[in-house]
């Protein structure tokens, strides 16, 4: 089965915003424990990403302890 056209296959949500703040990591901290440019960090924070870099994901995963799948979900649109 493949996609066709106008289906609904759901999408991928980033949960970067609600990690940092259980660990109170501003994105200012994040920014500089990573060393990536701040407006980065806050588009993955924000959820404004649209590609997403395997080297800026690994630095988060590292800083936040945590594993991907806590930070990309992906969400089906289609009701059970």
């Amino acid at each position: 089965m493949g996609i066709e056209e106008n289906t609904n296959y759901g999408k991928v949500v980033i949960c970067l915003k609600d990690l940092m703040d259980k660990k109170n990591i501003t994105i200012s901290d994040m920014s500089k424990l990573t060393k990536l440019k701040y407006d980065i960090v806050k588009k993955y924070y924000y959820g404004d990403c649209y590609q997403f870099d395997i080297e800026t994901l690994s630095k988060f995963c590292f800083i936040l302890k945590c594993d991907v799948s806590d930070i990309l979900k992906y969400k089906s649109m289609i009701k059970c």
